[in-house]
């Protein structure tokens, strides 16, 4: 019987932590870039973070958001292949195919330029526009 209570125990125990860490992964916390970049350096990250915003403008090399904050910053495709290389066509792809108006969440990173590191976008601006 006591081996039993002490199985019932360990098996709450070990579902708790479970619970109480798979509700904590879940949670994205949004964090602006800095305003300003004095870096000059390319190669060192000064700082990092994931934006869920508003698409507000797009180029062919990189996008303007406005976070849920408030605050708007453009942000450029991560660069891939060193001296000869170029932004991150997966990345570029991804903006041909945004819209004014979209939401997207994405993690930046911080070196000479405020970059995508990753994207995907959470909400069609004109969808969201028709419902209401």
């Amino acid at each position: 019987m006591k081996m039993l209570k002490m199985i019932c125990l360990m098996w709450l125990l070990v579902g708790g932590i479970s619970f109480v860490t798979s509700a904590e992964e879940k949670k994205v916390e949004s964090k602006d870039p800095p305003a300003v970049i004095t870096n000059k350096d390319d190669r060192k990250i000064i700082d990092q973070g994931t934006v869920i915003g508003k698409v507000t403008k797009i180029t062919d090399k990189l996008i303007e958001v406005t976070s849920e904050s408030g605050k708007t910053a453009q942000y450029m495709a991560e660069w891939k292949g060193g001296m000869k290389g170029s932004p991150d066509k997966s990345i570029l792809k991804i903006f041909e195919k945004l819209k004014v108006g979209d939401t997207v969440k994405f993690e930046w990173y911080v070196n000479d330029h405020i970059r995508i590191k990753k994207i995907e976008p959470i909400a069609n601006g004109a969808k969201e526009e028709k419902k209401k």
